[in-house]
């Protein structure tokens, strides 16, 4: 029996040489070393305040999965540091997941173009993102179930949209004309940037993710008196969160623009909770927490692009330690 420290810094890349040789040896040969990995996960999930899904661990078991459905198109090598348990993971998820897979195809989002010319609002009910152009040449992606509102007959002083959801925007430079993107009373104040706003009506804070140039958040409160709270520098995001009106900043783990304009489902250390309930909205499905994941304060970091329903919940499931169930009422998280 191998000692479970070792195995920790076995799974953070820490080991030496020979230490790497020792455990490589006893994953090789000892029936229980699954069980204790296992259990070393599930136990750190417990333990940690977050819990970040890399996109390199997403796709590493999205690779697994493909390869033991469709082995013809097994052309990338994997090498990670565990992914032999990786793949026994990989296989039992399968199975389970097969009936589901078959009729669940994999789709890539494909983005829509729409003439804002022609709009006062638009409201994407799909699971693709919207791209627009508006009226000052600035560019947005608007995400699946959200709704962007603008004025097409506003002047070029009067660079400002509503948001109910989600958006990526790149807005064209113009120091003498801010863009204004208001989600109820937290407005974000830029002159030429590149940057993400979340804003879901169900979850408790309104996000502002900055890619490029400069920010600044600002408050409206009862007596319609407006207050600069924060400003952000590239690489940098905000919390707003409303139950209380604080604010917290912290540095963005995905910084790539694709990743928002392709229409991905982008999760930037989101709650596990809003997690779920953001791939049942692109699923059309219902989602029931348990109590132990409403009050969850893990967190979430990875992309998906073309991946199932099913492919998602397994990544999510197996890296965070919470599983789900079908039932008549829904999908259940426990």
């Amino acid at each position: 029996m191998i000692e479970k420290e070792l195995l920790r810094r076995y799974l953070d890349g820490n080991c030496t040489a020979t230490e790497l040789r020792l455990v490589q040896q006893y994953l090789a040969t000892d029936p229980q070393a699954t069980d204790v990995l296992n259990e070393l996960l599930h136990t750190s999930w417990e333990a940690e305040e977050t819990a970040v899904v890399s996109e390199e661990e997403s796709m590493l078991l999205l690779q697994q999965l493909r390869d033991k459905l469709y082995p013809q198109s097994n052309v990338i090598p994997i090498h990670r540091k565990f992914s032999w348990y990786l793949w026994r993971v990989a296989a039992v998820l399968l199975i389970a997941a097969l009936p589901v897979l078959f009729f669940m195809r994999s789709r890539q989002p494909v983005q829509q173009v729409v003439q804002a010319a022609n709009w006062d609002s638009v409201v994407n009910t799909g699971n693709a993102a919207i791209y627009l152009m508006l009226p000052d040449s600035s560019t947005a992606w608007v995400s699946p179930h959200s709704r962007l509102y603008w004025n097409i007959h506003a002047t070029a002083a009067q660079r400002a949209v509503r948001l109910e959801g989600e958006a990526f925007f790149d807005v064209a430079h113009d120091a003498q004309h801010p863009f204004m993107v208001h989600t109820g009373n937290i407005a974000t104040h830029v002159l030429g940037t590149a940057f993400n706003v979340e804003a879901y009506a169900g979850e408790s804070a309104v996000r502002i993710s900055l890619v490029r140039g400069k920010v600044a958040i600002e408050k409206t409160d009862l007596q319609q008196r407006t207050q600069v709270i924060e400003t952000l520098q590239p690489g940098e995001m905000v919390n707003y969160h409303k139950a209380d009106n604080s604010i917290s900043k912290e540095f963005l783990r995905i910084k790539d623009i694709e990743q928002w304009t392709k229409g991905y489902l982008v999760l930037n250390d989101v709650l596990l909770p809003d997690a779920l309930e953001r791939i049942a909205a692109r699923s059309n499905m219902t989602i029931i927490c348990s109590d132990r994941i409403k009050n969850s304060k893990k967190r979430v970091t990875t992309v998906f692009r073309s991946e199932t329903t099913v492919q998602m919940l397994n990544i999510i499931s197996f890296i965070t330690g919470c599983k789900y169930k079908t039932t008549a009422k829904g999908l259940e998280i426990f």
